[in-house]
């Protein structure tokens, strides 16, 4: 039997998520509920991974530590209105 426990704490980085998976415990905390909810599809990921061993569900001990390096990760430029593609002097 498994023992699992999840906790999330709103100090430092909001998207920070650990996920510590030993013999027989399962803990995940995160910096906000959106990083809960990253850290769960990391441990669905490895559920769905250790399903695929020939002995079945073999459980790995892992300890994953994560958090973006960077809050903002794209910029959409909507092009549409006037058809012309900008240029880098123009978007400075």
């Amino acid at each position: 039997m498994y023992e699992y426990s999840l906790c999330y704490n709103e100090v430092g980085f909001p998207l920070r998520r650990v996920l510590h998976w030993a013999l027989l415990q399962v803990r995940i905390s995160a910096g906000s509920l959106c990083g809960l909810h990253y850290a769960l599809c990391s441990f669905t990921q490895l559920l769905r991974l250790s399903a695929t061993e020939p002995d079945g569900h073999v459980l790995v001990p892992v300890l994953i530590q994560d958090h973006p390096a960077m809050r903002h990760r794209a910029v959409l430029l909507d092009m549409s209105p006037r058809g012309r593609v900008p240029t880098l002097v123009s978007l400075v």
